[in-house]
């Protein structure tokens, strides 16, 4: 595994984390975002990430949030 994917998989943990911890609240997608830009990562790669949780049903996007499923 190259160091490149082991950063896209340690983002995207984190991110999971992030939303599974906060409850059905959700996270607001604007300061994680930013959080993220802040590191480097494009708006366009940020919505793939969360476009890609969504198809595979770990998250949900409502009210510009991202909430957990409940997928393992």
């Amino acid at each position: 595994m190259t160091n490149e994917e082991k950063i896209v998989i340690a983002v995207v943990t984190a991110f999971l984390d992030t939303v599974k911890e906060s409850g059905e609240q959700g996270v607001p997608l604007g300061p994680c975002f930013m959080a993220f830009n802040a590191r480097g990562m494009s708006y366009d790669a940020f919505m793939g990430m969360i476009a890609a949780l969504q198809r595979i049903g770990k998250i949900r996007v409502s009210n510009h949030c991202a909430i957990w499923c409940g997928n393992a």
